[in-house]
């Protein structure tokens, strides 16, 4: 931010005392185990992993008030009051019970500069690493345009995942809100807390749980196609092209196909992923991490935190009609999303014992993320609109290094359109065929 923009703003600093319910400390849980291997394997920083979100707060709600959701959010969830701390060679979570939050406070007198503050505010809050011994795993600011409040939140992964965000986002208005009918319960936490999750996964029904998913991962990896289980080097494949389709036409279809085999719009879109990149990459059957969320258990309806960690589907397609490949891949999405909570270093080992199949590398990490997260419109150049306005419109966003990751498919519903992005090797991708794979997408899906 310039000198100017800074003088345009009222910029201080809110030091605000919070009082949890309890102080405690215990083992990481699975979870939090795999994100710390994860964010620690390759040196560097690990800002571009911080998740980010805003939420406007309803008319006259003021800035004591915001501040005071803030709070109340903290001491409603443990994950945004711990440290993780690695001790003798072992993983432990310390809740804190009392502290002091430090919110950032910006205040614009013009509310048409409320969303480039906005994108300012996010930057300081999440451009640079969380200490996870040395600081909260969440930062907080809010934006003040007239009479109007924005709080916004950049977090760890180890606060919230992207469905956490969703979640956290519906909180807010209501802890925030002097409106009675509008108000969230402060003193009601949500029933799952890291804590009890780590309780649970030691306990004999949480062994059961991981045994289920290690024999399900087995079975799983055995069915890949030796294109999909070259030998893992734990090298960076980047750089990775990142383009994006937007499309009201691959929305309509996507929802079409989904009423019309009763299925999830994901079970669509991974159907597809697997015909078109499964032919590009001659992998048949088509295998894919999926990212999962915790929506697997009725318990977990108000955690922010991640506790579901990566899933594998397998999607056999063997030149079936595409309904019943939409079938297939619907069975492959629920049966991944079942057998996602386990130990990821026995994960690490079983991969490795397994012979022919040691280091897995799967050629595509698949990502359906319904959440409207806050992003920025990107600054690169835009392909023309093809073949009418009927079409998309494919965007080039920003070349990036996304670690040893062939292809990344994710999807996420705006409006009336699907913002529908691939990130692909550069190695593996060459840059001509991006465009034309999401591209490949829309003319699959939108076939009558």
């Amino acid at each position: 931010m310039s000198d100017e923009e800074r003088q345009a703003r009222t910029v201080c600093v809110a030091s605000v005392p919070f009082h949890g319910h309890r102080s405690a400390a215990g083992p990481a849980t699975w979870a939090q185990r795999g994100t710390w291997h994860w964010l620690n394997r390759e040196p560097g920083s690990t800002a571009s992993t911080n998740l980010t979100f805003y939420v406007d707060l309803p008319d006259a709600t003021g800035l004591a008030s915001a501040i005071d959701g803030i709070r109340k959010l903290v001491e409603r969830h443990e994950s945004l009051r711990l440290h993780l701390r690695g001790d003798a060679g072992e993983l432990r979570q310390v809740v804190v019970r009392d502290g002091v939050l430090r919110i950032i406070v910006w205040s614009t007198a013009d509310p048409s500069t409320t969303d480039d503050a906005t994108n300012e505010l996010l930057r300081e809050l999440a451009d640079h690493d969380f200490d996870p011994a040395g600081e909260l795993p969440a930062r907080f600011g809010v934006l003040q345009a007239g009479d109007r409040c924005r709080i916004v939140v950049a977090g760890s992964r180890f606060a919230f995942d992207s469905a956490g965000c969703a979640l956290l986002h519906a909180e807010l208005p209501g802890l925030a809100s002097n409106d009675p009918p509008h108000r969230t319960d402060p003193a009601a936490s949500p029933l799952w807390q890291p804590l009890d999750e780590a309780d649970f996964e030691g306990s004999t029904a949480g062994v059961r749980v991981h045994e289920r998913a290690m024999s399900y991962w087995a079975t799983e990896l055995r069915k890949l196609p030796a294109r999909q289980t070259s030998a893992y080097t734990g090298l960076s494949l980047g750089p990775h092209w990142h383009g994006e389709l937007r499309s009201r036409t691959l929305a309509t279809a996507v929802d079409a196909h989904a009423r019309r085999w009763r299925c999830p719009a994901s079970a669509v879109l991974l159907a597809a992923t697997a015909i078109i990149l499964g032919d590009y990459f001659d992998a048949d059957p088509y295998g894919c991490r999926i990212v999962a969320t915790n929506r697997f258990d009725k318990r977990l309806i108000d955690v922010a935190y991640p506790i579901a960690q990566d899933g594998l589907a397998v999607v056999p397609v063997g030149g079936a009609p595409f309904g019943e490949v939409v079938l297939r891949a619907a069975r492959a999405l629920l049966n991944a999303c079942r057998h996602t909570r386990y130990d990821p270093m026995e994960l690490m080992r079983l991969v490795d014992s397994m012979g022919g199949h040691a280091g897995v590398r799967l050629a595509d990490s698949s990502v359906f993320n319904p959440v409207p997260l806050f992003r920025e419109e990107s600054t690169e150049d835009t392909e023309p609109m093809q073949d009418g306005s009927s079409r998309g419109m494919f965007t080039w966003c920003e070349t990036l290094d996304a670690g040893d990751v062939t292809t990344y498919v994710s999807c996420e519903r705006h409006g009336d359109s699907v913002h529908l992005s691939l990130i692909a090797s550069a190695r593996e991708v060459p840059r001509h065929d991006v465009p034309a794979l999401l591209y490949a997408y829309e003319d699959m899906l939108g076939q009558d």
